[in-house]
This record gives C-alpha cells, structure tokens and sequence, in this order.
C-alpha cells in the first residue's frame, strides 16, 4: 500500500492594497473668478424646477436660464 505524501499548506500571500485615489486639487479663487467668468464653469443655484415643481440644484447660465440637473428642464433666458 502506498502512502500518500501530504502536502504542506502554503502560507496565504499578502494582497497589496489597491491604490488611494488621487487627492483633488483645489481650486484658487481667482482661478475660479476667471472661469465663471469666461464660461468655461457654471454657478449653482437651487430653485423651483417647474417640471418637477420643487426645489432642485440648477445649473446657471450666462444668459440666467438654468437647468436643472435632476431632469435636464431649460428655462428660458434673457434673449
């Protein structure tokens, strides 16, 4: 009869951890100051959104239309 040669168990590998995200940056104010300024970012504001007729975060545009970011609803601006 044979024996059967019993295997050690081998030690658990540790895991490397995942890697930590990258830490935003911050913007500077007068960064921020020159965007809005030159459109390239938009305020946000909340008010009524009048499809869904209750208050949500709405984009503001140059023109003071907003849009909603819940449902997408545009109001109209200053033409």
């Amino acid at each position: 009869m044979r024996l059967l040669r019993l295997r050690r168990p081998t030690p658990p590998v540790p895991c490397a951890d995942p890697p930590a995200p990258p830490r935003p940056v911050l913007l500077r104010e007068d960064a921020l100051v020159r965007q809005l300024a030159d459109g390239s970012v938009e305020p946000n504001i909340w008010a009524i959104c009048p499809a869904e007729e209750r208050a949500r975060l709405h984009a503001l545009h140059a023109d003071r239309s907003r849009t909603c970011w819940t449902c997408r609803w545009t109001t109209q601006g200053d033409s």
